[in-house]
């Protein structure tokens, strides 16, 4: 309950956060309204789709207070035990 008066920024980010959400949600079901399941998306619904996606959740996890993400793939990786030892790695 004091959450709003110790954290002003607190309420401010939340709205904003999950209204973003929210019109995330909306620009998706606009954008493909009339597709039929299954059937491959056109490019430029989906290139909107994902630009969308990718710049608004950036701001979505700034409001959740995620300053800074770093995406690393694991490069020395040996699931030789678990795939059999001819298991050799592909990155395609």
């Amino acid at each position: 309950m004091l959450v709003p008066f110790t954290h002003f920024f607190f309420l401010p980010r939340f709205i904003l956060g999950v209204g973003l959400a929210f019109l995330t949600l909306l620009i998706i079901t606009v954008v493909t309204l009339g597709h039929k399941k299954g059937d491959p998306l056109p490019d430029l619904p989906r290139k909107i789709i994902i630009t969308w996606t990718k710049h608004g959740m950036k701001v979505f996890m700034w409001c959740f207070g995620v300053f800074y993400w770093e995406k690393r793939r694991a490069e020395n990786a040996d699931y030789s035990k678990w795939l059999g030892p001819d298991w050799k790695p592909s990155y395609e």
